[in-house]
C-alpha cells in the first residue's frame, strides 16, 4: 500500500492565515496513523497559532509561516511511503509476538505496535498499526 495525496487550494500558500493552514493539513486524511510523525507537526503548528489568538485570516507570524512552509516543502515525501499489506507471507507460523513502542513529550505522544513471527528458520516483523 503506498500513500497518495493530493492537496488542493495550493494557492492558499500565497498568503498564509491560520483557515489556509487548517485547510490544506485536514486534506491529509491517515486513519491508521502510519504518517502521524508527519502529521502531528502540523496539529502542534495549529495549537501554537490557538495559543497565539490569531483570527482565522490574520496572516501568520514569520517563525509560524517559516515553520509551515518548512513543513509543507516535505509534503511530496509522503508518496514514496509504502506500508506491506500482508503481515506475514508464510502459512507455517509457530509463535507470534506484539511488541509496543510508545514515547511522548509536552506537546504530543505517539505508539506504534509491530508483530513479530516466527515460522521454522525466518523471522518477520510487521508494522501493524500506529497510533
Amino acid at each position: 500500500m503506498a500513500f497518495h495525496k493530493s492537496i488542493k487550494n495550493v494557492e492558499n500558500l500565497k498568503k498564509l492565515t491560520k483557515r489556509s493552514v487548517l485547510s490544506i493539513a485536514a486534506q491529509l486524511f491517515d486513519p491508521l496513523g502510519f504518517v502521524e510523525p508527519f502529521l502531528v507537526k502540523s496539529k502542534i503548528l495549529m495549537q501554537d497559532l490557538w495559543k497565539a489568538k490569531l483570527g482565522w485570516d490574520d496572516e501568520l507570524p514569520d517563525t509560524h509561516a517559516k515553520e509551515w512552509k518548512r513543513w509543507f516543502e516535505n509534503i511530496n515525501d509522503l508518496a514514496s511511503i509504502t506500508i506491506k499489506r500482508p503481515y506475514f507471507t508464510t502459512d507455517y507460523i509457530k509463535t507470534v509476538q506484539i511488541h509496543v513502542f510508545c514515547d511522548s513529550s509536552i506537546k504530543a505522544y505517539g505508539a506504534v505496535l509491530y508483530l513479530r513471527s516466527v515460522a521454522g528458520p525466518k523471522i518477520q516483523v510487521a508494522l501493524y498499526s500506529n497510533v
